[in-house]
């Protein structure tokens, strides 16, 4: 795969992948969803970051639990040097610019941040995720 920006990456996860909820609240690592072409919010973002990391090395990545205005489930997205890339809303915009949602926590690959705020959580003992760090 070749691409030239992130918006690159952006589509083509978005167009790739079909949404499937996952009623076991499991990630997939980024080649399980590029295999079977199907995942969730959470599938998304990880395979986002994978190919940014890979073919990106000059930003700052992170995954961003949030809330969208009128939804009630959380929601996962990628915040690449504060960007949101997201598949709901494939425009990529300042997270200070989205107005629909709000951030719950934040984490990168050695820490979770909420309200902007370090904590003491490794991202590795949160539910769903710990099976991709082993």
């Amino acid at each position: 795969m070749n691409f030239h920006g992130y918006h690159d990456v952006n589509d083509f996860v978005n167009k790739t992948i079909s949404y499937l909820q996952d009623v076991r609240d499991e990630w997939q690592s980024p080649n399980e969803t590029l295999l079977k072409k199907t995942g969730d919010c959470e599938d998304y973002a990880l395979l986002k970051y994978a190919l940014l990391k890979d073919h990106f090395s000059n930003v700052k990545l992170a995954y961003s639990m949030i809330m969208i205005n009128g939804k009630s489930e959380p929601h996962v997205v990628v915040l690449l040097d504060n960007k949101v890339l997201d598949n709901y809303n494939g425009e990529i915009k300042e997270l200070s610019e989205r107005k629909d949602l709000r951030v719950a926590f934040t984490l990168d690959e050695n820490r979770v941040y909420v309200d902007g705020k370090e904590t003491k959580i490794h991202p590795c003992d949160l539910k769903g995720i710990s099976r991709l760090c082993k």
